[in-house]
């Protein structure tokens, strides 16, 4: 991770070619201070509030990605955990709410419900494919919420 000065004296954090799990890690735990911008897999720059602490899954692969970094950041759940995994989690992400999948083509999810939780941030991660990054373009204005795509 490098950080870097804009003319303006704005920070701007490139993560290059660092895992999913270390921009992720990053992004929500050890998030430098000061720091504005993060670049995603994409090569979005997406500014970051000054702190994360609601966040939500676009899509399954997400979730099972911040339930293992950063649990106790959740706000929701696309799917509920499989009651031969459910005994693993704790009570306290069962008991989440459960919100649509946002990146879904087919049939795309109700932004309101996941509003309504008012996450501080969104993740998505998976494929990179441009309906996906759309997808991800879309949530962020219409939430009005940084939204992360990772590979």
């Amino acid at each position: 991770m490098d950080s870097l000065h804009t003319p303006a004296g704005r920070r701007h954090v490139r993560l290059g070619t660092a895992s999913p799990a270390g921009l992720l890690l990053a992004a929500l735990l050890v998030w430098p201070a000061g720091a504005e911008t993060l670049t995603d897999s994409v090569l979005r720059k997406v500014e970051l509030p000054a702190t994360v602490d609601r966040v939500v899954p676009a899509g399954a692969p997400a979730q099972v990605l911040l339930h293992a970094l950063a649990p106790g950041k959740l706000a929701g759940l696309v799917a509920p955990f499989a009651p031969e995994h459910a005994i693993y989690v704790d009570e306290a992400l069962l008991a989440l709410p459960q919100i649509p999948v946002l990146t879904r083509t087919d049939a795309p999810g109700d932004v309101a419900a996941v509003a309504a939780l008012h996450p501080s941030l969104v993740v998505d991660y998976g494929s990179t494919a441009e309906h996906y990054a759309a997808a991800d373009e879309a949530i962020q204005a219409e939430l009005k919420v940084p939204t992360l795509l990772f590979s």
